[in-house]
Order: C-alpha cells, then structure tokens, then sequence
C-alpha cells in the first residue's frame, strides 16, 4: 500500500507541473484564462483548451463554452481569451492535454486499486 500511495503522490506532482506547462503556453500566446478560471483544466476549461486545440480564435465563442458559476464571468472570459494562438501553441496544448488526462486517469486507477488493497 506504500508502494501505490508513493506512486500516486509522484502522479500529482506531475499532474501539477502538466498543469504549470499549460499555464506557460496560454501566457505566450497572450491568453489569460487562469486569471479568470480558478481550474484551467475544469471542464469548462478543458472544453475551451480543445476547442483552441482545433482552431477556434473567437473569445466570444471560447467564452460561450464557460459552465457553470463561470459563465458569470462571460465578459471578463472574452477579455481573457483573446490572446494570439498559433499553430505550435495548438500542438503543445493538444500535447500536454493528452498528457493531462493519461495522468488523470492513472490516478484513478491507482486510487481503485489502493481502495481495493485497503
């Protein structure tokens, strides 16, 4: 059980510098979503992340994608989001959102299985 609550610590570590390397790609391409989302990788963040991913550059229409208690902040997610994205700020975020997820999902399966050792 120690092995698997050290590897799952070792998980969220690099979950969080995942998260840290997506920070630092929307901040040279001028976007500011994590001044606005306190989780850039919630699902309203993810749905913007993807959609930037494959091309979109309206703020109006990242911002529409916002749910929940974010879409009471509709004006200031416009702001945000308009940055200067190009075709290797895409790559690196679609990169690191793969990234992000296969981490998410290995916490998952290591939390199965301590709650199944415990």
């Amino acid at each position: 059980m120690r092995d698997l609550t050290r590897a799952r610590a070792s998980l969220s570590q690099e979950v969080s510098r995942v998260v840290s390397r997506i920070h630092k790609v929307l901040e040279d391409a001028d976007v500011k979503l994590a001044s606005v989302a306190t989780n850039t990788v919630g699902k309203s963040g993810q749905a913007m992340l993807d959609a930037l991913v494959l091309g979109e550059d309206n703020a109006e229409k990242l911002a529409d994608l916002a749910l929940g208690h974010l879409r009471t902040k509709i004006s200031r997610l416009h702001l945000a989001l308009e940055g200067k994205v190009r075709d290797h700020h895409r790559f690196l975020l679609q990169r690191l959102l793969v990234q992000w997820r296969f981490l998410v999902a290995e916490i998952a399966q290591n939390s199965w299985r301590l709650l199944l050792a415990g």
